[in-house]
């Protein structure tokens, strides 16, 4: 993987085999994981979000993200926070944009709520 992995990423990622409301197969995500994380080098693991077509509207636990060319969705999608994933590094296959730092403080809202750390 030549791409560094930084905090608000958005990546295509290959998610295993999966039972129940897991899905598998190539999923986007959204890396929520610290940069000073993500930037050591034996460190092989990195903590994301999925996105989903489909979501709530208007706050936790989804956070709305429209499509821009920063972030390059193609349509409107919603980062998941009550799915928090720790995954492998390598399981990151392509990465799609970054979020705004505007999407990142409603990723980061909902968050906080979801897991009731206010």
């Amino acid at each position: 993987m030549a791409d560094l992995i930084n905090r608000g990423d958005i990546w295509v990622f290959d998610r295993p085999g999966g039972h129940g409301l897991v899905l598998t197969g190539e999923q986007l995500s959204v890396v929520i994981q610290t940069n000073a994380a993500n930037h050591r080098d034996p460190y092989k693991a990195v903590i994301i979000i999925p996105l989903s077509s489909k979501g709530f509207d208007g706050g936790p636990p989804h956070a709305k993200v429209e499509p821009t060319e920063l972030n390059g969705l193609k349509h409107t999608a919603y980062v998941r926070t009550e799915q928090i994933f720790t995954v492998m590094k390598t399981t990151l296959r392509k990465k799609v944009g970054r979020l705004s730092g505007e999407d990142l403080e409603r990723v980061d809202e909902a968050l906080k709520a979801t897991l009731a750390l206010y």
